[in-house]
């Protein structure tokens, strides 16, 4: 619904005119379009008390002279008054000259960016990297300065780290990966398992989460150091020595993440970075270490469908198949890294990605002894059984692998090197994970939820907290010593798996509140601790733990303070788990009201769920399952301006069920403020009651009972037979003021309080 109070009687005809036309017009408007939807469009002029009813399309920002509208006529009995879509490009003729079109009372219109962008018709295109520069996030403890770089997933910054007092590197996320809900799942995930890594030739994440507008970071160790694709020189093989010193490295870090189940399925040398170092005897050595490591943003790279991802030239025959992968499918990237460091280029190559695809499944590639010259036999043994086309058939683990290369360097070069036992290794597994992570292949646990391996120091401890948890947490609280909290903090970190696994609510959350005490710095908590503390508390977003807990939250009727207090405290990464088991338990009873108040007590913690949520829901509103879990995020969100989740919201305004609808209206009103009196006035003329009622209360919430308004108000109430609608009405237009309010009096006395 739009309005336009002009001042010259003329423009009426002229109006009606462009519309029978089809034609364009500069109107000044009381209130910006909301959307670049059709509106109906209400024009009143001086001698005239109804206003001339058109359609109008927004083509875009306005001008000096109003906004800019396509018009068309009106007809009440064929016409809706919201349609969706966007309308043609603007017409060529000539839209009316200002002197035509002016207002009675000029107002001002200021739009956001996003507002403006929408009306233009603009895609959202990502901010300039540099529009991070200097922003605080992750509670402040980042202080981002400057790009490092930017790339298809996202862009790289270097940042300060407040506790720590060190560089880090923060990897941002693109903005298209926040509304996808199933991705920023597995992103929390895979971060935590990824964050528990801890090897020299590793780099390390140091924290992740996302942030209330949506966005999603790593923060990683910042390393010094040069790339390994940038010492590659095309058809330029390195010397043995250098191979088997990289390569050993590469496979150490490796096999520490197989061991625990994470698999990295994309090892190319652009993830290799190499840092000088020194030895232990103080000499130059370089240190390798293998970056990007297990987390799912290799969906930037997808050439097949969603389940095949990586980097085409290092793929493995499996994983170009989008079958679940082990640690065998990074031992076949390594050979073809191998490949690439002794030859001097890849083993296949081709126009296309899919090309190269069907090459890795299909073809073998030429052996390197017959591309070099007195090439090593037994090099050329280690590098083909790497790249066998079946995994049984290849190393067995990266230990084998290594243990064969340095072999190289310690035996003579005559005889090929004896093969390994191609039976699977302890520290290989198959990848399984909760149903609701969609089990992306990179992160493992058992069935029951228990944790593959465990320091048996942790079951000590975990089973001390449990039998007496204050009085452990309370000399970790008051330990000052930096070595000695390190060592408590050690064995906590042991301790938490086994918690988990078990389900130790009580003691998790005696647990949770004294890390929250100390995650706190001040005077009394230096830095080191608090930074501590922080990535404890990380591990509490162990996602099959979460799952229990969220269906702990959502089963009973009454949860134990305890569940409902580590949801609301872990905050961003509950709010998934609970996403999911409500979609489990829809149909427990009281599933949905506990469901609605945990997320709302969440806050903002929860609103780049709900966003993701929404998004994904909007097209399934037809289903009953996806319309119930629409309405109740709606319902949980936080009352706060967001013109992103506005956005999704203002599109429940049109073809959703009048419960939908009832609450999307209540929802924009938060998130887009005054920009939803368009869209609250066309509600005004609905036909559900609800629909009806929660227009008129968003109207008084944003104080935009205006005569126009008052007008709109006073139809619906005196149409209808319902006393709620007509309570609604007269609480709206009682609290009119300024000019309109004597309108508004007026209006009350021409329908009772109360009908009979």
């Amino acid at each position: 619904m739009l309005v336009a109070d002009l001042a010259d009687p003329a423009a009426r005809d002229f109006l009606t005119g462009r519309a029978l036309a089809g034609a364009t017009a500069h109107l000044p408007l009381l209130s910006a379009p909301a959307t670049a939807s059709t509106h109906v469009l209400e024009v009143y002029t001086p001698g005239t008390p109804l206003p001339l009813l058109l359609l109008a399309d927004p083509l875009g920002v306005p001008t000096p002279v109003g906004f800019p509208l396509r018009l068309r006529m009106y007809d009440p009995t064929k016409a809706t008054a919201r349609v969706r879509g966007r309308s043609s490009a603007p017409s060529s003729e000539a839209s009316s000259p200002a002197s035509e079109l002016r207002a009675r009372i000029p107002t001002v219109v200021t739009l956001t960016e996003g507002h403006s962008r929408e009306l233009s018709g603009e895609e959202l295109i990502e901010a300039s990297p540099d529009a991070l520069v200097g922003r605080a996030i992750a509670g402040g403890k980042l202080q981002i300065k400057s790009v490092i770089g930017a790339g298809g997933v996202g862009s790289v910054y270097r940042a300060a780290h407040r506790d720590l007092r060190i560089p880090v590197a923060v990897k941002v996320l693109h903005h298209r990966f926040q509304n996808d809900i199933e991705f920023c799942r597995r992103f929390h995930s895979e971060a935590l398992a990824s964050s528990q890594l801890d090897h020299p030739n590793l780099m390390r994440v140091l924290d992740f989460g996302q942030e209330p507008d949506g966005l999603l970071y790593l923060a990683m160790e910042h390393l010094d150091g040069t790339c390994l694709a940038r010492t590659l020189e095309p058809e330029r093989a390195l010397p043995l020595a250098r191979i088997v010193g990289l390569m050993s490295q590469i496979c150490a870090g490796l096999a520490h993440a197989h061991s625990r189940g994470i698999v990295h399925r994309d090892v190319k040398p652009e993830n290799i970075v190499l840092v000088l170092n020194k030895d232990d005897d103080e000499r130059p050595a370089e240190l390798v270490k293998v970056c990007d490591f297990g987390i799912a943003l290799q969906q930037a790279d997808d050439v097949v469908s969603t389940a095949v991802v990586g980097t085409p030239h290092y793929m493995s025959p499996e994983q170009c198949r989008g079958e679940p992968l082990d640690g065998r499918s990074d031992v076949y990237a390594c050979g073809v890294m191998l490949y690439e460091l002794a030859i001097g280029h890849l083993p296949f190559s081709g126009p296309t990605p899919m090309s190269i695809l069907n090459q890795h499944m299909f073809v073998e590639p030429l052996a390197p002894r017959f591309a070099v010259a007195d090439f090593d036999p037994r090099l050329d043994a280690i590098i083909m059984k790497a790249l066998a086309k079946e995994p049984a058939n290849r190393q067995a683990s990266m230990r084998d692998l290594r243990r064969e290369l340095r072999a190289l360097l310690e035996a003579p070069t005559s005889s090929p090197a004896p093969p390994s036992d191609p039976s699977p290794s302890s520290e290989r597994s198959d990848v399984v994970g909760p149903d609701w992570l969609e089990r992306s292949g990179s992160y493992r646990c058992d069935s029951t939820g228990e944790v593959s391996s465990v320091d048996i120091n942790g079951r000590v401890l975990a089973g001390e907290l449990v039998a007496r948890s204050a009085e452990w947490l309370s000399a970790l609280a008051e330990t000052e010593r930096q070595d000695h909290f390190e060592s408590l903090a050690g064995r906590l970190e042991a301790a938490l798996p086994v918690l988990f696994a078990e389900h130790q609510v009580k003691t998790l959350f005696a647990v949770y509140a004294t890390l929250d005490e100390l995650a706190v710095e001040n005077a009394g908590c230096p830095g080191w601790r608090a930074a501590r503390a922080q990535r404890l508390q990380q591990m509490f977003a162990e996602p099959t733990f979460l799952s229990a807990l969220a269906d702990a939250a959502l089963s009973d009727d009454a949860p134990r303070r305890e569940v409902t207090e580590l949801v609301r405290r872990v905050g961003g990464p509950a709010a998934y788990a609970l996403y999911s088991a409500r979609l489990r338990m829809s149909e427990v009873s009281g599933a949905r009201l506990r469901f609605v108040q945990l997320v709302r007590g969440l806050g903002i913690d929860a609103l780049p769920m709900i966003r993701a949520g929404l998004a994904r829901l909007e097209t399934k509103r037809d289903v009953a399952l996806a319309a119930a879990l629409a309405a109740d995020l709606l319902q949980a969100s936080p009352r706060v301006v967001d013109e992103e989740a506005g956005d999704v919201t203002a599109r429940y305004l049109e073809g959703s069920g009048p419960g939908l609808t009832t609450v999307a209206a209540e929802a924009l009103v938060a998130f887009w403020g005054r920009r939803a009196i368009p869209l609250l006035l066309g509600l005004l003329g609905s036909e559900d009651e609800a629909v009806t009622i929660a227009a008129m209360n968003g109207l008084r919430q944003l104080n935009a009972v205006d005569e126009r308004a008052v007008a709109r108000i006073a139809l619906a109430a005196e149409a209808t037979r319902s006393s709620e609608v007509r309570r609604a009405a007269r609480s709206a237009l009682m609290e009119t003021i300024g000019p309109a309010r004597a309108v508004a009096l007026l209006a009350v006395e021409r329908f009772p309080a109360e009908h009979p």
